[in-house]
């Protein structure tokens, strides 16, 4: 098993709340951050992840994973903005312009929130995996409501 989404901490408020009431929480988290592109409204939604890992006792843990994804994010935001660089078209005002290519600060706007979505979705879901172990998690989906469940 991959130590970094074992679950050991059962003795926080967070942990001891119902599998499937974690599961709707990521879920929700998760859906907000896809739905929202506002840069603030993403910003919001981050905040609200700080109380939860702060009650489950995993502030060393998602600082720790955060600081280990950084690469992964600047890669992801590189993904964004070079392809905008190499194709986009004239904008003005632009952030830094090289041989009639140029970028935007609202298209760099656009890739931090891209981004930071992206962030967001990953550390909710970390949360769950540190404070649900994974019988739990099958057992939580199995007692979902039939109308939930997909039909495969």
């Amino acid at each position: 098993m991959i130590k970094i989404l074992t679950s050991d901490n059962q003795s926080s408020f967070f942990s001891r709340l119902d599998p499937r009431i974690r599961l709707l929480w990521m879920t929700a988290i998760s859906v907000v951050a896809v739905l929202w592109s506002n840069p603030i409204s993403i910003g919001l939604t981050a905040l609200t992840i700080i109380p939860v890992a702060v009650s489950a006792n995993l502030t060393p843990k998602i600082l720790k994973f955060s600081y280990k994804m950084i690469p992964y994010l600047f890669f992801l935001f590189l993904l964004q903005v070079v392809p905008r660089f190499i194709f986009g078209g004239k904008s003005e005002p632009y952030l830094f312009r090289y041989q009639g290519m140029d970028v935007s600060p609202n298209e760099v706007t656009k890739a931090l929130v891209e981004s930071f979505r992206f962030y967001i979705m990953l550390i909710s879901a970390q949360i769950i995996f540190l404070t649900t172990n994974f019988g739990e998690i099958t057992s939580a989906i199995r007692q979902l409501p039939p109308k939930l469940k997909s039909n495969s």
